[in-house]
Parts: structure tokens; C-alpha cells; sequence
């Protein structure tokens, strides 16, 4: 056969919104029951309530559901069409299949047969959203989506081979229209390709590939609902939600072979450096957090913790911004804001305020009465903290860009230890009484 081989360059972009969900099972089989592959969960867009799904499904007649097998072939099709530039949505199957192998297989029958099953199966695959993906071109989140992830795959193969050999490949594969223009839109992240390829065990691949895009956000950590996270690598939803704490922990940290255990996932992530930490945590609802902080050798770029914060002080913004999720909303695209905020608390000696601004939201929220709530409770939140700002720690309100600056800008002056102006419950005439926030 003759040589085609490509050498993979050592960034290769990847589409932001297709990372954030499962694409295939991280698994060698599909389980008994699984149909699909599922994600769910509630978020404001627009100041109000919705659901956001994603579920992809495959076709029995092309082989079901993808597992992480196909995943190596659909990661090879993904940067064989970089490498060609996305001229158009053809990809030639040779470059596909010499990138394929150089993900650590042979030069075989049974892995070519085992390649022309990954790619005839992701033929089949389909996916319908609701306010999941990002629209770049209209600025807003799709309201639902439904499309493909291949429209065509032709083997054009020579019949003068041996039946251990593998032929010469002289087809073609056509990606979606939708997966093609995605690509093309501009909204990627570089992934360090090399790294990836090292990474031997197919949830330490994924766990890597779904944390750089968190890591591209600019935090100096990130922290996520452990099942929500194993659903979102790409375990199947109706084992994890079955499974106990324990046994989400150890998937998070290692893999079986036999008897022998071996680091994979998080801990492997750890040993190479890429994470500082992780850790897990209990959030005020009961569920257990995933904590996880960048090592060296990806510095979080512009994270580089702007606030001054020390190590536990970082845990502790982490933790409280689940307390703002609660009331606000939207905690995963608005997580940067929400850690700013905390940030510039825990360091100006103001948590009792955010505290505060947070009950007279959630007062508002539900009371009929107040209006101005409905379209923003992130804009009703701001306003009571600058009110409570301006009263209790004798500041004039801030500027409208206060939670873009360090803190050292917009630190408060001492605070003014008289009386508290009454709270929206209060002036309605019901006691609000509460007990000292946590700082």
C-alpha cells in the first residue's frame, strides 16, 4: 500500500459547542436499555426559565449507538478536514484513515474493518437540541436543532489485495452541512493534538478535551455536579444516575484492567501536570462538586487569579458561587461574573452585602408585585448590591463595569456599622429576621 501519511500539527482547532457534550459512550459496548445519548438540565436564557437538552441517537442499521472506539475515528475525520484546510465539506478517505492509524493502530484488515464500521455508523447518527448550542452568527442560543454528523461515506477500494491487507482507499466522506458550518464559524478552541494522543485511555481523552474548553474560559479553576460531569464525558445517563457517590469518584480517577488498577481520568490529568488539583465537595443542595484547579503546564490563560486570592479562598469563591446559581440562575454561562463577584467580596470584606442583595432577590423572584425582576434577575441583583453598597459601607454607586475590574479598584471604605435599611420583606410589613451570613 502506498504511504500516505500526514503529520497531525500540534494545535488543531475544535468546535466549542460539540465539546460540551457526549458525542459517543465511553464505553466498549453499548448498555442494555441505552437508546441515546442524553443531557438535560434547567438554565435562564433571556431572563427566563428553560430547558436545555441534547440527545443523539444512532441508526440500528448503521450499528447503533457510537462508542469510544468510533470516537477515534471521528476525532481523525474531524482533523483530516482541518488539515485540508475546510475548503469544503469532502474529506478524502485516505487522509482520514493514515490519521487514524497514527493513533497507535496497525496496519490491518481488522482495524481497516473496524475503521469502515466508525464511519458507516456516525452516518447514522443523529442529534436534537434545545438552547444547547450557540448560534455565533445571531448572538443567541438555538432554540432547536436537529442534524447529522455525516451525509455520505464512499470506499472506493482496489480488489487486488490479500484478505490480512488493507487497501488502497480512494473515496471520499462528506461531513453535514450543519457539523461543516460549525466548523467554519470560527467558534473553536485549539486543542494540543500531541497531548491528546498520549493519553491512552479513552475517558482520560474526553475528561482532557471537555476541560481545555473550560480551561479556554479564562478561570483559574472549574467546578461542575459529578454526575452532570460523568454524563457530559459521556458515560451513559441511566447507569450514572444509578451509580453511588463512591463509584463516581473512582471513574473520575482510574480504570480497571483485571485486577490491576491504573490511574486514568482526573488522576492521570494530575500526574502529567495539566491539573493542579481536583477534589470533591458537598454544595448546600447535598450534591457533590467536582473541583478542579490548572496545574503548570496549561496555565489557565488570563486566569492567573486577577483577584489575589489565595488557594483557600478560591475554594471558598467556588463554593458560594452555587449559592448565586441558586437564585440567578444560569450558572454555567454566567460563572465568570459570578466568581467576580464573590472574588471581590471575600477580598473587600463585603460578603454580607452580596448575602443580603441575594435574599432581596430571591424575596422579588416571589413576589407578583415586583416587575422589574422578570426580564434580568442578574441586573435586579446588581442594583440591590450597589444600593446596599452605597447605604451600609458609605460608597457612592460603583461604575457600571465594576465586576470587569481587579478588586483593588473597587475596593470598599470601612463600613458603616449603623443601622440597615429595611429589606424589601420588610417594608411590606412581614418580618425578614435572619441569622449572620457566612462570610
Amino acid at each position: 500500500m502506498e504511504n500516505h501519511e500526514h503529520t497531525p500539527p500540534d494545535l488543531l482547532p475544535s468546535e466549542l459547542g460539540l465539546t460540551e457534550y457526549p458525542l459517543y459512550l465511553l464505553s466498549r459496548r453499548v448498555p442494555a436499555g441505552t437508546e441515546a445519548i442524553e443531557w438535560e438540565q434547567q438554565r435562564y436564557v433571556d431572563g427566563r426559565p428553560v430547558t436545555q437538552r441534547w440527545k443523539l441517537a444512532g441508526n440500528p442499521a448503521t450499528g447503533g449507538l457510537p462508542t469510544a472506539a468510533d470516537g477515534e475515528a471521528f476525532m481523525a475525520l474531524r482533523y483530516a478536514a482541518q488539515q485540508a484546510g475546510l475548503k469544503s465539506p469532502y474529506v478524502a478517505l485516505n487522509s482520514v484513515w493514515s490519521l487514524f492509524r497514527q493513533l497507535g493502530h496497525t496496519d490491518s484488515g481488522t482495524v481497516y474493518r473496524r475503521f469502515k464500521q466508525a464511519l458507516l455508523k456516525w452516518t447514522g447518527v443523529k442529534v436534537v437540541t434545545n438552547y444547547a448550542l450557540w448560534d455565533p452568527r445571531q448572538k443567541r442560543y438555538e432554540v432547536t436543532s436537529a442534524f447529522g454528523i455525516i451525509d455520505e461515506v464512499r470506499f472506493i477500494e482496489s480488489t487486488e489485495r490479500q484478505r490480512s491487507q488493507t487497501p488502497k482507499l480512494l473515496g471520499h466522506i462528506r461531513l453535514s452541512d450543519y457539523l461543516y458550518r460549525r466548523l467554519t464559524d470560527g467558534q473553536t478552541f485549539d486543542l494540543d493534538f500531541n497531548e491528546w494522543c498520549q493519553l491512552d485511555h479513552p475517558a482520560t481523552r474526553r475528561a482532557y478535551e471537555y476541560l481545555e474548553k473550560q480551561r479556554g474560559r479564562g478561570h483559574a479553576s472549574h467546578s461542575i455536579e459529578i454526575r452532570a460531569l460523568l454524563i457530559k464525558l459521556g458515560y451513559a445517563r441511566a447507569s450514572v444516575e444509578r451509580y453511588p457517590v463512591k463509584k463516581c469518584r473512582q471513574l473520575l480517577r482510574e480504570t480497571h484492567s483485571g485486577r490491576q488498577r491504573r490511574p486514568a481520568g482526573l488522576e492521570l490529568l494530575k500526574e502529567r501536570g495539566y491539573l493542579a488539583s481536583y477534589g470533591f465537595r458537598r454544595n448546600p443542595r447535598g450534591e457533590t462538586i467536582v473541583l478542579v484547579r490548572w496545574g503548570t503546564k496549561k496555565d489557565a490563560p488570563g486566569a492567573r487569579n486577577p483577584y489575589g486570592l489565595t488557594d483557600a479562598e478560591v475554594e471558598k469563591a467556588e463554593g458560594l458561587v452555587f449559592f448565586m446559581g441558586d437564585v440567578l440562575g444560569n450558572i454555567e454561562r454566567n460563572r465568570a461574573y459570578y466568581f467576580s463577584v464573590w472574588a471581590k467580596a471575600i477580598k473587600g470584606g463585603y460578603t454580607e452585602a452580596v448575602h443580603l442583595a441575594l435574599g432581596r432577590t430571591r424575596e422579588a423572584k416571589n413576589d407578583p408585585a415586583v416587575t422589574d425582576i422578570r426580564t434580568s434577575p442578574s441586573q435586579y441583583f446588581t442594583d440591590q448590591l450597589n444600593r446596599i453598597l452605597a447605604e451600609q459601607y458609605n460608597r457612592p454607586p460603583p461604575d457600571p463595569n465594576q465586576y470587569d475590574l481587579p478588586l483593588a479598584t473597587v475596593a470598599p471604605s470601612k463600613p458603616n456599622r449603623g443601622p440597615a435599611p429595611p429589606s424589601a420583606g420588610a417594608r411590606r410589613g412581614h418580618s425578614t429576621t435572619r441569622s449572620k451570613p457566612e462570610s
